[in-house]
């Protein structure tokens, strides 16, 4: 009988941009290959790489440039990851409120969202509210993709990224979740300025494949991510 020893992959450590051998810089600037980020945004890059454990050769995490601001990004699996080796007890459920006008509950006006971590014996409770107004992606007047045909999950994603970046601001600090952008890289939004148009606006839509739906307005239509890994 044969007997199969599987050999665990060899990942490089992640190293300060300023150490990064030639080769690794030329294969990190092909990952993010939709960006033209300079050496600073690089450095910036892997300097929260190291701090997170998040893994940019991985496209675990990654760079994009909105309206000339420099932005780290990952998806939300990418936050619980880091909450999870970091004294992460718990994610409650989200609250939600809505407005007078929209009797079926149809989109939060507001998702609360509270998460519970364990530091130095302590459990500590960190709560954030996401706003529709702020986060909401919209076209032609209407809320956009999953937006329309998700939004209590769209929402929540937002509200349990900035209770996360609150709990664990060492590690998470400077970092977004993908969704919270959704709405920064439009230049306008023709967004409906009372619950009661919103309710109105029509409801044709289209659920796309999420790493479609997932995309960053940049101006370049690039979403590096093949896959969110913790």
């Amino acid at each position: 009988m044969t007997e199969v020893i599987a050999i665990a992959e060899q990942v490089p450590a992640l190293v300060p941009w300023s150490e990064m051998a030639a080769d690794r810089r030329a294969m990190l600037k092909q990952v993010c290959g939709g960006v033209n980020l300079n050496d600073a945004q690089f450095g910036l890059l892997m300097e929260v790489a190291i701090r997170s454990g998040l893994d940019p050769f991985r496209r675990q995490l990654y760079g994009l440039l909105i309206k000339g601001r420099f932005v780290i990004v990952t998806g939300i699996d990418g936050f619980r990851g880091v909450a999870a080796r970091n004294g992460h007890v718990g994610t409650d459920d989200a609250k939600h409120t809505y407005d007078e006008a929209d009797t079926a509950q149809r989109f939060p006006k507001t998702s609360t969202v509270t998460v519970r971590r364990l530091r130095n014996g302590t459990v500590g409770e960190y709560t954030a509210t996401a706003r529709w107004k702020e986060y909401a992606r919209y076209k032609d007047g209407k809320p956009d993709g999953n937006w329309a045909s998700m939004p209590h999950t769209m929402l929540d994603k937002c509200a349990e990224a900035l209770a996360l970046r609150k709990a664990f601001t060492e590690t998470l600090g400077g970092l977004y979740e993908r969704d919270e952008l959704n709405s920064a890289g439009r230049a306008e939004q023709v967004r409906p300025t009372s619950a009661k148009e919103l309710l109105a606006a029509p409801s044709e839509i289209t659920v796309e494949d999420d790493a479609i739906e997932a995309e960053i307005e940049t101006g370049e239509d690039y979403d590096p991510t093949a896959k969110d890994a913790p």
